[in-house]
């Protein structure tokens, strides 16, 4: 059954990445010889962009973007040390199909893990379930810190998306307070990262 509209509109070209999108992009890269998207990349690209958008609910909180910015940095760092290299897993989807890339302080830092679609996050959360110490570590009571026995009981699982990387940490009842709360970046009980840091180098590509 066709999917036209009866007066011959395609509802998936209202899409941002419609079919008439395509075609006029394909258009254009071939009057002007780029390269052109083929058929069978197009919704691969349209679930890359999708990805990308979409927000988690601390992505904008200052404390949470800057543990995520330093997360990225040791990745970053690390990739490009002599002798290192960029370790992908793929237990939950090749490489190639990958939308999203998750990371954290609980894993290596060269290491990341390849994504189909946000919805993995579940299985990332269960991954880290035996990870039972708080990695968040910006509050100045964290038992982390503190050597309080509450150390070993984390609340909460955070995930943090910077572009197409998902950092994720866990978290005890104080660090997740403190985010939760929008104590900020400059409350006196903050601990964490000293500055925001962004790189846009990519070692691995």
């Amino acid at each position: 059954m066709s999917d036209l509209e009866p007066n011959g509109h395609d509802p998936k070209d209202d899409q941002l990445y419609g079919r008439s999108f395509w075609h006029r992009l394909n258009q254009m890269y071939a009057e002007t010889g780029g390269t052109v998207v083929l058929p069978e990349d197009w919704a691969r690209t349209e679930a890359e962009d999708n990805a990308i958008c979409v927000e988690l609910p601390y992505d904008n909180d200052p404390v949470a973007r800057r543990i995520a910015s330093d997360v990225m940095r040791k990745h970053i760092e690390a990739c490009a040390a002599p002798g290192w290299r960029r370790v992908v897993y793929e237990g939950w989807c090749p490489e190639s199909e990958a939308t999203l890339f998750a990371l954290g302080p609980c894993y290596n830092s060269s290491y990341v893990a390849a994504l189909r679609n946000i919805e993995q996050l579940r299985e990332i959360k269960k991954d880290m379930k035996g990870n039972w110490r708080c990695d968040t570590l910006v509050n100045r009571h964290c038992g982390s810190k503190s050597g309080d026995v509450n150390a070993e009981y984390p609340v909460e699982f955070l995930a943090v998306k910077r572009g197409d990387h998902i950092c994720v940490f866990t978290a005890c009842h104080h660090c997740m307070l403190h985010i939760s709360s929008g104590a900020g970046v400059d409350d006196p009980d903050y601990i964490g990262p000293a500055e925001d840091w962004y790189d846009d180098r990519q070692p691995w590509q």
